[in-house]
């Protein structure tokens, strides 16, 4: 019997193709601008505006987990609910480990 697994990429990874990077679904709470220009429909700039919301988040006191599900993102500038349908297959929501947590999160 196969078993699905969620592989998240590791945040700061360089290496990987789009299609190595779709092998698994991307953590919306860690993934890198670069890593979420992998998605369908998603270029850099709607990828830097996705980070720079959930830093901006997290910054002003917000958990962690900024997002909770596919929906949260379209409070991002820029992400509309069709954006929303094409990439939320292709994501997570877990929380950061604490390793993954920006210094200024903790508290």
């Amino acid at each position: 019997m196969a078993t699905s697994v969620r592989t998240p990429i590791a945040s700061g990874s360089t290496a990987g193709s789009r299609s190595d990077i779709l092998a698994s679904t991307l953590n919306a709470n860690t993934a890198t601008w670069w890593e979420l220009t992998a998605l369908p429909q998603v270029g850099e700039v709607t990828a830097r505006a996705i980070v720079d919301f959930r830093e901006a988040q997290i910054a002003a006191g917000s958990d962690a987990q900024v997002f909770k599900r596919a929906h949260d993102l379209d409070r991002v500038r820029g992400v509309g609910p069709r954006t929303v349908a094409r990439v939320g297959p292709h994501l997570h929501f877990d929380p950061p480990a604490p390793a993954e947590q920006p210094m200024h999160a903790a508290r």
